[in-house]
């Protein structure tokens, strides 16, 4: 289980590295590219066979997610990852806020709100 959370914290350390010198709307192309190459590599479902609940509803995450890494990457451009993965990670907070009425989580509530307070506290030292 916490082999995501290695990967999570690699990521923006090699984004951090990989923008100097070039664009920061290429380096997301470049992930991008390579997201999909990983995907395409592994089996997925038919389209054809595949049960839509509101495929809209995954448009609209797709373009969030773009819309994020376009940010991320030109934030990683001006700053040091440290700084830009608080940011980042402020989403956890919102995500809970979002979804305070709507889910029951199955996490202790307690853990959820010293993740939250963390990435406050830190995101107001940054």
């Amino acid at each position: 289980m916490l082999l995501p959370a290695v990967f999570a914290a690699l990521s923006p350390i090699f984004a951090e590295i990989g923008v100097h010198g070039i664009d920061s709307d290429l380096a997301v192309l470049i992930r991008t590219a390579v997201i999909l190459f990983v995907l395409a590599g592994r089996q997925m479902v038919q389209p054809a066979h595949a049960q839509w609940q509101d495929p809209g509803f995954l448009i609209l995450s797709g373009l969030a997610t773009g819309t994020v890494w376009v940010y991320y990457f030109w934030a990683l451009k001006i700053d040091e990852a440290s700084k830009v993965v608080l940011i980042d990670k402020l989403s956890v907070v919102l995500v809970t806020i979002f979804t305070f009425l709507s889910e029951r989580s199955s996490s202790p509530n307690g853990w959820i709100s010293m993740v939250q307070v963390g990435v406050v506290v830190l995101v107001l030292q940054a």
